[in-house]
């Protein structure tokens, strides 16, 4: 959800992937992209079942494939993954591993299908209450993985704009 929301704000990273992947999409497409993420999520928290499942597994397949595309044929001409709106993480294996990850929880939901989160809360609110707690962590480690993790894997890059300094030994 989080991603489709960040797409529906600032479609323009989401733009350039689709023209790299020679697909033209102007933003309002790419926000109605958007706007699709939020309600698949939405589906899934909120209804739950093997079709959503399944739906999500695909997507996130997709996704890993993109991912997968971008990351070896873009490589470094490529800014950003176009996952989070205007953020500068290019795609990169991390991309690809996860969605794959994601996928593979996708499927199995469609073998062993769970209840929705608004029965699970009305009939557990207390492991209900943890579960939101830990998806609400888990979107935010999904966020760091996507986004500062590659960032903080990258090799460092010469900048001449930052002044070197010598250490000289007194």
């Amino acid at each position: 959800m989080l991603s489709g929301a960040l797409k529906v704000i600032s479609p323009e990273s989401a733009e350039d992937v689709l023209r790299a992947l020679r697909v033209p999409a102007p933003s309002v497409a790419v926000r109605l992209l958007g706007v699709g993420e939020m309600a698949l999520g939405v589906a899934g928290v909120l209804i739950a079942g093997r079709a959503v499942a399944a739906v999500v597994a695909a997507a996130y397949l997709l996704f890993a494939a993109i991912s997968e595309l971008l990351r070896r044929s873009a490589g470094d001409d490529l800014a950003s993954c176009g996952c989070f709106g205007s953020s500068t993480t290019p795609p990169s294996i991390i991309h690809t591993s996860v969605n794959i990850f994601a996928s593979l929880v996708g499927f199995a939901a469609v073998i062993w299908p769970a209840q929705d989160l608004l029965s699970e809360l009305g009939e557990q609110p207390a492991a209900g209450s943890a579960f939101v707690a830990l998806v609400v962590l888990a979107t935010a480690l999904l966020f760091l993985a996507f986004t500062a993790l590659p960032r903080a894997l990258a090799p460092p890059s010469p900048n001449p704009d930052i002044a070197t300094f010598e250490v000289r030994r007194l």
